[in-house]
């Protein structure tokens, strides 16, 4: 009974075992014993509710006979001590018999024929290592003779046919060992996989177990310490198969050359010769063998401890708190395992140096070898080329015209208004967006056709990388507030490059982690960890902008009580609390007024915010008409503040007061300068031109007529008809790099369809862009009108808007200014506060 519980444990085991003892099946159906066919029916279909218990254990009673003749026992009535025994022994190896056999029962097809095919793996290797120790021992046999004879020899030549002989049968022999070694290695592929099954059958069997019994933590323990233990050694014996050198077996398997002085005349020396040649052939086969038998085991081991690996991850849930606590924890458990994922990420890293010939051949089998798929991914390849290329130079205008699209839309609606915001913030940060998405769908491409060795770390490094810049690029973007000139750009540059550097180096160790060794302990540290970078972020951008952050803090320490203490408290060690403080406040209060300036600037949000203030305005002029504040401005004023006198400027070539960051007027482009009267619009105008050739600049004053009045002041220029083909012609075949077009806002007037001439003329601009460059000046309200009818940025790729001077500019501009000169009216009426109501009387009064 015995002997066949262990064949059938082997069995199932996978080991090997005696399949003549396996012949039961016929025994089964006939059992008279109620207890023994449910303990065998229970294996077969386990209750559910019964997951958990082990099966209830009965001892047979001695009246009744076993059904298997071979386990019959004598019926005695007076029972003894020692019978007892027996008869418990007895009971207990039965009822171990039918759980085996029950379990032999349930096995699936599958699993049947693979433990059939192990079984013959078995035979076979024990019938190839029987056969290579009889080699052996023929070839011991062998020498023994050929030293015997050549101590009878007679002659001095068949003494070295004999030496020689028996030298070359002791090298037989080491190879018949060395062969029955091979063979005693057996299948180690096989045995790892069927490592691997076990342990995954385990944990599908812990899984069945009630989700909060307590004996299931404490099986999930036991059988986490023993996965760890296998682990470890599968990476032991990865680390020495990496280590041992790859010709070893070939130096020791190698025969020496024969003695030089035996020659072929002497009577034996062929045979000699022959055996030294089949011992040199075998030598290299059982080499090439070894070499392969080496690989094959590298690779299973590689294979096996990823594959455990995964398993113990998949375990470290159901283990109780305090192991699991300790295993990702940073006590000594989790530094040990700390250490042996350290451990497979070298193993890792050797093996694929290792392999490097062979994965890289491997990874280019498809180029050589292409197949259907291999050349469909190709064509997808150049087709995303392609169409990368085509969109880089299109999508501007494409992402302009849907931006129009929406923004034009009757009536406005919030979603055409967002989708238009949306469309115009995505024109300017699309650059490194596009990259982004061509190396996603590249690597989805290449994923099917072309894998490499290592594709997945260097993926997800350069998605990694682009993702981060991206990621400041659209912070940058979101943050700036307006075109103009901006003192602290780097520093914001800066600021968002190392937030979203140390968000992407955290994700980047994450996501490497999780790809080499999982979510192990390494991984928990990490993320444990990685929060430690927030102190020191927080430091050096308090650091970067204390200057800025204490000047805010002094204008706002009126409103906050944290602003006014930290204005007290700039310098010593409260300093840097203070600063930290003050400027955790401020970020909070600029993200909110970031967010509200951003819908403010929504179409459809930004029309009903201006006809609210129109409004208030036109309430507030009543009020202070009413009032009797204000009295009536002089001739000369009111002739400097007239809203259509053409500007006079005396010296075109000088700058503005302040040192405007102008966009670079390239070939293509359509810049609009924006500023109300008298800041500086046709200097600025000319200030775009200034660094390209005269000869090749046209500048425009335009002073109305409409579109035909425009079209004559171009036709002029090149002496050609009054109309746009001809004048599109003309500019096509001129070397003219630049256009500038000041007053441009005379175009169009602020009533229905006043748009149509201005419409018309942008989309000529825009016809005959390739190599010119297009400069508009166009005042502020005509500005605001454009932006709530065409939205401004889906007709301008670059916008400059003219800051205001302050009063010291303005002073000194006035004072360097001839009195009574144009320039000199023109700076004392931008000394004049603005009026927002439109109405004559009010234009007419001065504060």
């Amino acid at each position: 009974m015995r002997a066949r519980a262990d064949a059938i444990e082997n069995f199932l085991q996978g080991e090997p075992a005696d399949l003549d003892r396996l012949n039961f099946t016929q025994s089964v159906a006939p059992l008279a014993d109620a207890d023994r066919r449910q303990r065998i029916l229970s294996e077969v279909n386990p209750p559910d509710t019964a997951a958990s218990e082990p099966p209830p254990e009965t001892e047979t009673p001695p009246s009744e006979a076993p059904a298997d003749p071979d386990e019959a026992t004598d019926e005695t009535t007076g029972e003894t001590p020692a019978e007892t025994g027996l008869e418990q022994e007895l009971a207990a190896e039965q009822a171990r018999l039918d759980s085996l056999i029950g379990r032999y029962l349930a096995l699936s097809s599958a699993d049947y024929q693979r433990l059939l095919a192990l079984q013959s793996t078995s035979t076979n290797e024990l019938a190839s290592v029987a056969e290579a120790e009889a080699q052996a021992a023929e070839a011991a046999r062998l020498a023994e003779e050929a030293a015997a004879a050549a101590e009878r020899a007679a002659t001095e030549a068949a003494r070295l046919v004999a030496q020689e002989s028996g030298r070359l049968q002791e090298w037989r022999q080491e190879q018949a060992r060395f062969e029955g070694q091979l063979a005693s290695r057996g299948d180690v592929t096989s045995q790892l996989e069927e490592q691997t099954l076990r342990y995954r059958r385990e944990v599908r069997e812990l899984d069945e177990l009630p989700r909060y019994a307590a004996s299931r933590s404490s099986a999930a323990d036991a059988l986490y310490a023993r996965l760890v233990e296998d682990l470890k050694s599968i990476r032991q014996r990865l680390a020495a198969s990496l280590d041992a050198p790859r010709s070893e077996s070939a130096t020791a398997l190698m025969p020496p050359d024969l003695d030089p002085g035996l020659s072929e005349a002497f009577e034996g020396a062929d045979a000699v010769a022959a055996l030294h040649a089949d011992l040199i052939a075998n030598a290299q086969r059982l080499s090439t063998a070894d070499a392969s038998m080496r690989a094959s085991e590298r690779d299973a081991l590689y294979k096996a401890m990823l594959d455990l690996n995964d398993i113990r991850l998949m375990m470290i849930g159901e283990l109780s708190g305090d192991l699991r606590s300790d295993i990702v924890g940073f006590g000594e458990a989790g530094i040990a395992q700390v250490g042996r994922e350290l451990n497979q990420i070298g193993l890792i890293v050797r093996y694929s140096f290792s392999n490097a010939g062979a994965l890289a051949g491997e990874a280019a089998r498809p180029i050589f070898n292409p197949t259907p798929s291999f050349i469909f991914g190709l064509i997808q390849i150049a087709i995303l080329a392609l169409a990368f290329r085509a969109w880089r130079s299109a999508g501007g205008s494409i992402l302009s015209e849907l931006q129009r699209t929406y923004a034009t839309r009757r009536p406005a609606t919030v979603v055409s208004a967002f989708s238009a915001a949306a469309l115009g913030y995505i024109r300017d940060v699309r650059r490194p967006l596009e990259w982004l998405a061509f190396a996603l769908l590249l690597r989805w491409i290449l994923n099917d056709i072309l894998p490499f060795p290592g594709d997945d770390l260097i993926w997800t490094i350069t998605i990694g990388v682009l993702a981060a810049i991206s990621l400041v690029t659209m912070a940058d973007r979101l943050v700036r507030s307006s075109p103009l000139k901006d003192p602290w750009a780097p520093t914001r540059v800066r600021s968002l490059q190392l937030i979203a550097g140390s968000i992407a180096g955290v994700v980047l160790l994450l996501a490497l982690t999780a790809e080499t060794v999982g979510r192990g302990a390494i991984y928990s540290w990490i993320l444990k960890a990685c929060w430690l970078l927030a102190p020191i972020v927080a430091i050096l951008l308090s650091w970067w902008w204390r200057d800025r952050i204490f000047a805010l803090a002094e204008v706002g320490k009126g409103s906050d009580a944290i602003l006014s203490w930290a204005v007290k408290h700039r310098t010593g060690a409260l300093g840097h609390i203070a600063r930290l403080l003050a400027g955790a406040v401020l970020l909070v209060r600029g993200a909110v007024e970031i967010v509200k300036s951003r819908i403010k600037d929504i179409a459809l949000i930004r029309e009903i915010t201006d006809q609210r203030s129109e409004k208030l305005a036109a309430e507030q002029a009543a009020a202070d008409e009413a009032s009797g504040r204000y009295q009536d401005l002089s001739d000369e004023d009111y002739e400097a503040l007239a809203p259509h006198r053409a500007p006079e400027i005396e010296n075109p070539a000088d700058r503005s007061p302040e040192d405007l960051d102008l966009p670079d007027l390239s070939p293509g482009k359509i810049i609009a300068v924006v500023g109300e009267r008298g800041l500086g619009k046709s200097t600025a105008l000319r200030d775009l031109v200034r660094d390209l050739d005269p000869a090749n600049v046209l500048y425009i004053h335009f002073e109305g007529g409409g579109l035909r009045g425009l079209l004559s002041k171009l036709a002029a220029s090149f002496k050609v008809e009054a109309n746009e083909s001809a004048v599109l012609e003309a500019i096509e075949n001129s070397n003219l790099e630049a256009i500038a077009i000041d007053d441009f806002h005379r175009l169009f007037v602020p009533a229905i369809g006043g748009l149509a001439d201005f419409d018309r003329f942008v989309s000529m601009a825009r016809t005959c862009a390739s190599s010119t460059a297009w400069a508009f000046g166009i005042g502020g309200p005509a500005m605001t009108y454009i932006g709530r009818a065409r939205s401004d940025h889906s007709l301008f790729d670059e916008i400059a808007f003219l800051p205001r001077w302050d009063a010291d500019q303005l002073r000194a501009s006035s004072n360097a200014a001839p009195s009574g000169s144009a320039s000199s009216r023109s700076s004392i009426c931008a000394t004049k506060p603005r009026c927002p109501c439109s109405t004559p009387t009010c234009r007419r009064k001065s504060g």
